[in-house]
């Protein structure tokens, strides 16, 4: 059977062979493990032995690795030292992209629609206090124009 897969919207690429009991596994990486990781695109084949039966399987790997890949760190220092001081994502290929944050009683205190803007710490004028906020992230990605990926996480704030 061959079928297609994109490293678009990926980090890495993990191929993974039927794993049975007392098969060999030959991989046209050269690799005899029953999975495989890659980063590549490419055309690649598995070998499965077991007894008497071969079998032989083969995967067209499409696209970009980290085309389409979002970052969000986990904190930021709102200190006006110049480092980490704004809050943002980082990503490549993203053609929509919402940003919001909260609070922790849910009071949306920041939202931003353009990937290059972050978030400065402050709300209402004032700097928010050391915690822990949440965001919620909705982007789509050249890669996958039709479908809308939501992401959420926390972020803290340090000072």
């Amino acid at each position: 059977t061959q079928s297609t897969i994109s490293l678009c919207n990926m980090e890495s690429l993990t191929l993974t062979a039927s794993v049975t009991t007392n098969s060999t596994y030959m991989w046209s990486t050269g690799s005899t493990k029953s999975s495989i990781h890659t980063t590549t695109p490419g055309v690649y084949w598995v070998r499965i032995s077991r007894g008497n039966c071969i079998s032989i399987d083969t995967i067209t790997v499409i696209g970009t690795v980290g085309d389409g890949v979002i970052y969000i760190p986990n904190s930021f220092s709102p200190d006006n030292n110049r480092i980490n001081d704004v809050f943002r994502a980082e990503g490549t290929d993203i053609t929509s992209y919402h940003l919001s944050i909260f609070d922790r009683w849910g009071e949306l205190i920041y939202e931003t629609r353009n990937i290059k803007e972050g978030w400065d710490g402050y709300y209402r004028g004032a700097i928010v206090q050391n915690d822990v906020y949440v965001w919620i992230m909705d982007y789509k990605t050249a890669c996958d124009e039709k479908n809308t990926h939501r992401r959420k996480g926390i972020v803290s704030v340090i000072r």
